[in-house]
């Protein structure tokens, strides 16, 4: 997909798997402008699905487990 597509969506979804992406997440979830995914800008939402590999160790007070 284009990003121009992409901007017109409702909604994106981001799938991050695997250790080795661990950086490039917290990269965008910190707001890094450089990488391609921060350009993306939907009508309404982004949702990141993340693993535990790429998502790392949960910070304390956040995201409690089900």
């Amino acid at each position: 997909l284009t990003l121009p597509a992409l901007d017109n969506s409702r909604d994106v979804a981001f799938l991050v798997t695997g250790l080795e992406k661990r950086a490039i997440l917290r990269r965008l979830l910190s707001g890094d402008a450089a990488l391609p995914a921060a350009a993306v800008a939907p009508r309404r939402s982004i949702t990141v699905f993340a693993d535990r590999a790429a998502a790392g160790p949960r910070p304390p007070g956040r995201l409690a487990p089900r």
